[in-house]
């Protein structure tokens, strides 16, 4: 799945609260959804999904995402979608 992967984080220096994971790669993880959708509502992360043939992001924000980097990371290299 991870032909072209890249997450970029973003966070306000003025604004603890705010930040913000853009996670890109190709359309193929759309076959993936229901156990990415699964763990990111079990985390209480509000996302956005846009999609097309060729590629597919998550966007990830709301206060409980800071505290859920890690999380995130260990189910990214579980699936073995990191490497």
């Amino acid at each position: 799945m991870v032909d072209k992967m890249r997450a970029i984080l973003r966070q306000d220096l003025f604004n603890d609260e705010y930040a913000e994971l853009k996670i890109k790669t190709c359309s193929e993880m759309l076959n993936h959804m229901p156990d990415i959708w699964h763990f990111l509502r079990n985390h209480n992360i509000e996302f956005k999904l846009s999609a097309c043939h060729v590629w597919c992001s998550i966007r990830m924000s709301g206060p409980n995402l800071l505290e859920n980097i890690n999380n995130i990371r260990n189910f990214i290299d579980r699936k073995g979608w990191s490497k």
